[in-house]
Formats: C-alpha cells, structure tokens, sequence
C-alpha cells in the first residue's frame, strides 16, 4: 500500500483532526568495521529491497584514504560487515548497490588492470569483481535492480564529462556491453550521470538541462523520453534515490553558483542545498531542520519514507521525512536511540527500505529498515542498521481535496540558514563515491 498521506501546503501544513503520528526505534546494530583494528570507520552505502543484505565500505587504515567493500550479515548470518574478499590486486573498492540476490555493483580499482576506478559487478557467492565493458576513464556503478539492471556513469563525453550507462549482467560469462540514454546522446552529448534504478527499470539522476544547470531527470527506458521535473526556486538538482512508484529523491540549491553535489558528503554551510522529493510528479522541498544549514535526501521508500542527512556548523546528522496527514514529519534519528546503545550519534542516513506491517481504516504502520553511518562511543565511524516502526494516518476521502490544493501551490520555501561556519568532522568517514 502506497503510503497516502503525502502532501504539503504553502506557508503551513494541513492538519486534520484525526491526525496520528509515532515513530518508535526498534532496534540498532552497530555492524563494525573488518578492519583490524576494528577503529577502522566504515559506512553502509546500500541495503537490499528485501531488507536482508547491505554493503558498503571501510577504510583499510583509520588514517588513510584507500577504502574497500563488505557485506553483512556474514556467512553464519549475524549483523557484522565482514570484507567481500576481492583478489589481492583490487587496492580500493566500493559496493554502492545491491539486490535481493546478492548482485552487488560499485567502482574498484586494480593497479594491474586501471589506474583509475572502474565500474564492476559481483555475483553472489564469490563476489569477484568483473569490469563492466565499453566504459571510458573512471567510472562507478551506483544501483542494481532485480532484473540484473546496473545503472552508473563514466567519462565518455566531450573532455570527459559524465555519460549514463544501463547494463544488464548477463546470465553468465561476458558478452553484454552498456546502453547509453538516448534523450541525453543527440544532437550533442548532454553531461549526466544515472544514480538510481527501480524495479520496472526507470532510471533517476541529473542531466545538464537547457540552461547549462544540472537537474533531476527520470527516464522510465534508456530508448524512451526523459523527463526533468522543475524544483521550484532552484537553480540546480539532483535525484539519488528512487522507489517502485516511480518517485525521486534527493537535493536542490537555491544558488546558481553553488559548488557541491547531492552526495550528503560535502558540507558547504552557505550553500542553500535542501532535500526535495518528487512524487507522482509533484516537488515537494523537504526544508533544512532547525539548527542545520543544508540537507540532503539520499534514500526512499516504497512507501514514501525517506533519509538523509543534514549539516550544521555544530556537524552532521541522520534525518528522517515523512507525511502524515499532510504534515511534514522530520525526526532527528539521534533521538530515537535508546540509552544503552553503542550509538552517541547517527551522522547519515545512506538508504531505506520498508513494508508495511499492518493497516486499518485510520492508520498504517510501516516497519522500516535504515542504514548509513554513526559515531560511536569510542569516537568512531561505524555502520549502523536501525528498524523503525513509523505509524501515519490514513486520510479520510474530504481531506484529500485540500492535500491535493496544497500540492498544486507549493512553493520553494522554508529553508533556514543558521549559520554559515564550516564543519568539523575530524574522525568521520563519510568518503563513499558519487
């Protein structure tokens, strides 16, 4: 069931009276790091539809830089990363996706092939990486979908640029080679880069538009239109996530000159960038949470739930959003962590997932899986799982007239700018691709 309550009015929220709203925290793994020692930060990057697989990546020195991929649950099934175990020669690597099957995509490097990271994907079991051919200069792959369907970019436009590639992994051995989207191939290579693929295969990401500005695209097939949805009051956008319905999410600014990107990496306090969504066509600015100077959307669920994270000059931390009711839900992760957790903070969140656990006629409670990045109590950057329950409203038929008025006037409002000193993180790895 599609969660229905998604809706946003100008200047205020709609609120009925029958509103209802509650987001428990159930339970949160601190999943480690394999390196040795286990100080070593790691951060989870993706999760599986399904919710039983996620990967991401850890630094192989604390202090270093060169990072590579894990998995968890391990082979006995318990919440631990646990290293993917690529060949001696790959000397980096980082899994950014995952299916329900254990295909897993990323970028990885090996000295002995490339000197530059390349696009891979790993089937289950012995997780080997193999390049993904026709690709030019570094390259990554950014999401699988059930289908065997990689999404991802490279650098084969003009002076480099950034190119979108669609690759299906074939059933076995090599021979597939990568689809380009042809929307962004004619008259002249448009630069854009695919993040996000769902399960019918529509492709999400951000294209060069007419006015030389990035801005989010969906392309339901490589062959097919593309279209790019206007953020209100923005001058550039990016869309990082999709879900089955067909709705993006991700990260806008309001500045034409702003410097970044919608990776939830990049702290940059006077930039303006704000997490939207963009649903059944409709963007929706999800606004910077007070006490934050930015945000960015990174994740979204099936059911309209999504995560991210926001930055201040104070740091950085996990965030959720959602509607109910009509009204905008953001919760601090950091606030739902129990007492005697390993957790004193969450710092991102990376990617969600979610099913619906039961339903009545007033109410829906989703259960929710969440992923991403926290610090510990030793001051370390660990990858966490958290399992949310989220309860929201079912709207009755008259509210929808007004929920669906608000929509039509939304308007680019509600960002707060506090402060505009720049981050410190110092001991937080957040160096994950894209």
């Amino acid at each position: 069931m599609k969660l229905r309550s998604f809706a946003v009015a100008v200047g205020c929220f709609l609120l009925a009276s029958s509103a209802h709203a509650d987001v428990q925290s159930v339970a949160i793994v601190d999943l480690g790091s394999p390196g040795t020692p286990p100080t070593s930060p790691s951060i989870a990057t993706a999760i599986s539809p399904d919710g039983n697989s996620i990967v991401g990546t850890w630094l192989v020195v604390p202090t270093g830089t060169s990072q590579h991929g894990w998995i968890a649950p391990n082979a006995t099934g318990a919440d631990v990363a646990t290293d993917l175990g690529f060949p001696p020669g790959v000397v980096s690597a980082a899994p950014m996706g995952i299916n329900d099957s254990q295909f897993i995509v990323g970028s990885f490097r090996n000295n002995s092939i490339q000197r530059v990271d390349g696009a891979f994907y790993a089937r289950p079991g012995a997780f080997a990486p193999a390049l993904i051919p026709g690709l030019s200069g570094q390259s990554s792959a950014q999401a699988v979908n059930a289908g065997g369907l990689v999404v991802g970019y490279d650098q084969s436009g003009p002076g480099g640029a950034p190119q979108s590639f669609v690759f299906t992994i074939p059933a076995s051995g090599s021979g597939a080679i990568p689809q380009r989207i042809g929307a962004f191939q004619s008259p002249t290579l448009i630069p854009n880069q695919a993040y996000a693929v769902n399960g019918s295969g529509t492709v999400a990401g951000w294209a060069v538009n007419a006015a030389a500005e990035r801005q989010a695209f969906v392309a339901k097939t490589p062959d097919g239109p593309v279209s790019q949805p206007v953020i209100p009051g923005s001058h550039w956008s990016e869309a990082r996530a999709i879900n089955a319905g067909g709705d993006i999410a991700g990260c806008a600014a309001a500045n034409a000159g702003t410097v970044g990107d919608c990776s939830g990496t990049i702290a940059n306090n006077s930039s303006g960038i704000q997490a939207f969504i963009v649903r059944n066509g409709t963007p929706i600015a999800l606004g910077v949470p007070a006490g934050f100077d930015e945000s960015f959307a990174l994740g979204i669920s099936d059911h309209g739930l999504v995560v991210g994270t926001a930055h201040g000059s104070s740091g950085s931390s996990a965030f959720l959003w959602y509607f109910d009711n009509g009204q905008l839900k953001t919760i601090d992760l950091t606030t739902l962590l129990p007492d005697h957790v390993s957790f004193l903070s969450l710092l991102t969140a990376t990617a969600i997932t979610d099913t619906v656990l039961s339903t009545t006629a007033t109410i829906e409670t989703l259960g929710a899986t969440i992923v991403g990045q926290g610090l510990t109590a030793d001051s370390v950057a660990h990858a966490f799982r958290l399992n949310v329950d989220v309860v929201v409203s079912v709207p009755e038929p008259e509210t929808w007239v007004l929920l669906l008025a608000g929509l039509a006037s939304l308007g680019w409002a509600g960002r707060r700018r506090v402060r505009a000193t720049p981050v410190t993180s110092e001991g937080v790895f957040m160096n994950y691709p894209g």
